[in-house]
């Protein structure tokens, strides 16, 4: 029997986490998806729009197998540490692959590219750390210290899914067998659109703001 794993927040689930749980079973070849998902509080730190049991249930009804809560300590770290305590718990299940979101690249682009930023680990950090004051964020910073590094990318470095994506990879190259990686097209809004444009997979950031101002407008 082959597993698929894949890192979630679902915060809330919404119709692009269908889809990529659909195409990640499709694409792995996997019987079972296993979710590794952050509890009541999510990576920003805040508390889930939604509480843990009404989202593990809603994925479970759109296309996961199992759903595993990550620790809070896990869940409310930034990318890389954030990506060691999901990658370590897929592999504590024993998972076949690992699948996540992507603005751009192909799965063998993302591989590639994390054994190079793997490779040059130490003087990418030495760049960021000597600019992470500048100002702007920390994925343009990141994207910046890897460009001056080891050149530009066909990846683009400043999105956030991709950058999470490199966060999970060169974690899994650590372990002796790492997972198989599957990367999976997003579609739809970008990851902090609040656009609200019907033509398109509304953002999970969109959905929040939403339900909150229905929220606030109820208590009026």
């Amino acid at each position: 029997m082959k597993s698929c794993g894949v890192v979630a927040e679902y915060n809330p689930f919404h119709n692009g986490h269908r889809f990529q749980l659909q195409q990640a079973r499709e694409q792995s070849g996997a019987d079972v998806m296993v979710v590794s998902m952050s509890g009541n509080f999510t990576q920003r730190g805040e508390p889930a729009i939604y509480d843990k049991w009404l989202r593990a249930r809603m994925a479970l009804e759109n296309g996961a197998d199992l759903v595993l809560e990550q620790s809070v300590l896990g869940s409310v770290q930034a990318s890389d540490f954030f990506a060691k305590a999901n990658v370590r718990l897929l592999h504590q299940m024993n998972c076949d692959a690992i699948s996540f979101g992507a603005e751009n690249g192909t799965t063998s682009e993302f591989s590639e590219l994390a054994e190079k930023l793997v490779a040059s680990a130490n003087q990418i950090d030495q760049h960021f750390q000597s600019s992470r004051n500048d100002g702007s964020t920390y994925a343009a910073q990141m994207a910046e210290a890897i460009e001056a590094t080891i050149g530009k990318t066909v990846i683009r470095m400043n999105e956030p899914n991709n950058q999470l994506a490199l966060s999970y990879l060169k974690e899994n190259l650590l372990y002796s067998k790492p997972m198989l990686p599957v990367v999976i097209q997003r579609k739809g809004a970008g990851h902090n659109d609040q656009s609200g444009d019907t033509s398109k997979q509304a953002s999970g950031t969109y959905l929040r703001t939403l339900l909150l101002n229905q929220e606030y407008a109820n208590l009026g």
